[in-house]
């Protein structure tokens, strides 16, 4: 975790483990430390998180709670003698997330872990312990991602606890607790929140898919009211444009790459929500074509330079392509069965998939890279949105999601297709449909593909995870088109 220490305060933040014991015992021997702030930490070690948690519950010192904070996070919140939420970030992105133990590399469960988590919530929970929920949270696990959320409801009352088996669960399938909030399970001390001036090592990240934004907009005034003037269509978007500068970070906004309209967002977790979210309202106007969009600010940094830069970096990253020597690189032509995939898969999309689809041809890591450095490529397209993908790939975010309810799938299909025929105009090119690896996510993209029109539809189901074990150079993934 990254330390710090402000006035009374110890703030951490990052995930739990390395030398993190060490670091918080040469932290805790400063006499003025009264107080662990934890901030957005995903968690990680049980050994460290229950050693550093044992320390703050032996020095008396209290906990605040700064954003999200899970698993190993959790455990360390929870040996504060008083513990609060921090009103630093919005309601929705403050929580406790708790579960029980797992394997680190695997995240297969690891049960015989869980009495020592089991004793230690117990301890600090006090009289309000209630057993149905923590065995729930610790026992029931389908995967590391398992979690009991438990809210900041003091600002959003309306927020409940609730418990998903596994992180693909859709909520709606989740264990909810409506009458048990954080302060009634123990898992808060006090329901007043805490007033926090974060360190600007703690603030939101600046970081945009994998690169830290630099570059700062001379006058953000001027530009919000060049912006409004250039694209919007309604006084009601202009004040809104304009007022963006006075609303939460992080903040971000995007404009149509053809004709008015725009996007924006605010009070997100970090630079990468706020543009995925602007963009995504950019795409998608209500009473307007769809269209691709561009992220041009975010927290008062100019992005406009990071598109022109990823256009140069995949012209030479694909220069530098050339076959490898092996058909198939990691196991991308095993498991998932000997089947054809015919429908779309809604529950537990990471599983790996089939070994063909209906109607798709599915293609290995040498034959792409052959197709990608011949005279005429396949269109290919990213549906898994991560830092990098494919030199000349265009990505679309959330493009491999499907629903079980009806209209909320014709709906998703109607976006994806749109964004999808902007990105790849011919419906008679080849088009190459990939995502992170061998999952559902990419099978559901190349089967809605299919049902699109195109007529040569080719699933590399290896992904980015087969194409980077093949050493194969990457490119920046750009953010133009959001499809949920």
């Amino acid at each position: 975790m990254t330390l710090g220490v402000q006035g009374l305060q110890l703030f951490a933040t990052g995930p739990v483990g390395g030398d993190d014991l060490l670091k918080f015992n040469q932290a805790f021997a400063n006499p003025a430390v009264d107080t662990v702030v934890l901030v957005n930490s995903p968690g990680g070690s049980l050994w460290d998180g229950l050693r550093i948690s044992k320390l703050i519950t032996d020095k008396g010192y209290n906990t605040v709670a700064a954003g999200f904070c899970n698993s190993a996070c959790a455990i360390l919140f929870m040996g504060g003698k008083e513990r609060r939420f921090s009103s630093a970030f919005d309601p929705a992105l403050t929580y406790i997330g708790i579960h029980g133990a797992h394997n680190i590399d695997t995240g297969s469960p690891l049960t015989q872990a869980n009495p020592q988590i089991y004793a230690l919530l117990k301890t600090a929970m006090g009289e309000k312990f209630n057993a149905s929920i923590v065995n729930t949270a610790l026992y029931q696990m389908d995967d590391r991602d398992a979690l009991l959320v438990v809210p900041d409801n003091i600002r959003n009352p309306q927020a409940s606890t609730f418990h998903c088996n596994a992180g693909q669960t859709p909520r709606k399938d989740c264990t909810h607790y409506k009458d048990s909030d954080a302060l009634g399970l123990g898992v808060i001390t006090h329901n007043d929140l805490v007033t926090l001036a974060l360190p600007s090592a703690f603030q939101p990240s600046s970081q945009l898919l994998g690169r830290a934004q630099t570059v700062l907009l001379a006058d953000p005034v001027a530009y919000l009211e060049t912006a409004a003037e250039q694209h919007c269509t309604s006084e009601r978007c202009k004040d809104n444009i304009k007022a963006l500068q006075t609303l939460d970070e992080s903040k971000a906004l995007a404009v149509r790459s053809t004709g008015p309209g725009m996007g924006w967002s605010s009070k997100k977790p970090n630079i990468a929500n706020a543009v995925l979210a602007a963009v995504y309202g950019c795409n998608h106007i209500p009473g307007l074509p769809v269209q691709l969009c561009i992220a041009e600010i975010a927290n008062g940094y100019d992005l406009r330079h990071f598109y022109t830069e990823a256009e140069a970096e995949h012209r030479a990253r694909l220069a530098q392509l050339r076959v490898p020597a092996e058909r198939f690189y990691a196991n991308e032509e095993f498991g998932g069965g000997f089947g054809n995939a015919h429908a779309y898969r809604t529950l537990k999309p990471l599983d790996i998939p089939p070994l063909h689809i209906d109607g798709v041809q599915t293609v290995g890591t040498q034959e792409l890279a052959r197709m990608l450095t011949s005279d005429a490529p396949p269109v290919a397209v990213d549906i898994g949105g991560t830092d990098e993908t494919l030199p000349s790939a265009s990505t679309l975010f959330f493009g491999g999601n499907a629903f079980d309810e009806p209209a909320m799938d014709a709906a998703f299909n109607s976006r994806f297709t749109a964004l999808l025929k902007l990105l790849s105009p011919d419906v008679d090119r080849p088009l190459v449909i990939f995502g992170t690896g061998r999952n559902w996510l990419s099978a559901n993209a190349a089967l809605r593909a299919k049902q699109a029109g195109y007529a040569h539809v080719l699933w590399y189901r290896g992904g980015m995870e087969a194409w980077k074990a093949a050493n194969l150079p990457s490119a920046l993934s750009t953010v133009r088109a959001v499809a949920n």
